[in-house]
């Protein structure tokens, strides 16, 4: 027989799991729309598929990047990896 401990105890845990998927999804989508209404990020997306267009690769767009003075949405200087995440 399962005790009303253990019965405690499991259900704590699926509440728990529950409020950790809700806050999870609030915070991607307050990062969804932080990114969709930063013009700095638009515009080195729009400036970084441009190159791709033209046939560039993503190290050669990383630098572009960072010599035209894009930063990232925390100010930061693009990387190979944060270019990919742009292009995607």
């Amino acid at each position: 027989m399962i005790s009303a401990t253990l019965i405690s105890w499991y259900l704590h845990y699926l509440l728990t799991l529950n409020l950790l998927l809700q806050y999870y999804e609030a915070g991607a989508k307050a990062m969804q729309n932080r990114i969709k209404n930063d013009d700095n990020i638009n515009k080195a997306w729009a400036f970084a598929n441009a190159l791709k267009a033209n046939g560039m690769n993503g190290v050669e767009i990383t630098a572009m990047l960072n010599e035209h003075g894009y930063k990232t949405s925390r100010g930061c200087q693009y990387y190979h990896q944060t270019t990919m995440r742009l292009l995607k």
